[in-house]
Order: structure tokens, then C-alpha cells, then sequence
């Protein structure tokens, strides 16, 4: 991982990021977003017609 990608401190010795939530020891390891064709809005549109939907 280039140094520029790094959110936390690049250690000097290994060069590898280290903090940011990054993974591995101590971070977060965040899933990457599901891929879908849907266009968000649409659903979010097509749902705020729904009565039941504006009642919750």
C-alpha cells in the first residue's frame, strides 16, 4: 500500500501503515459495499410511496 493511502502513521522499518482502522491487529476490518445494479434513490422513491412505509 502506497504511503499516500495510509490514514495513520507509516512505520519506518516495515513501511506498513499502521492506525486508521486499516485491519489487522487492532483495526477494523470493513466489508466491502454488496454490488447491485439498483440505483438507491429509485428504491428509496418507490418505498416513500408506500402509506405504510411513511407510517413507520
Amino acid at each position: 500500500m502506497p504511503d499516500s493511502d495510509c490514514l495513520g502513521d507509516v512505520d519506518p522499518i516495515t513501511g506498513e501503515c499502521g492506525g486508521g482502522g486499516t485491519g489487522g491487529a487492532g483495526g477494523y476490518n470493513y466489508p466491502n459495499p454488496p454490488d447491485t445494479d439498483e440505483d438507491l434513490c429509485e428504491i428509496l422513491k418507490n418505498k416513500n410511496l408506500s402509506f405504510d412505509y411513511k407510517e413507520k
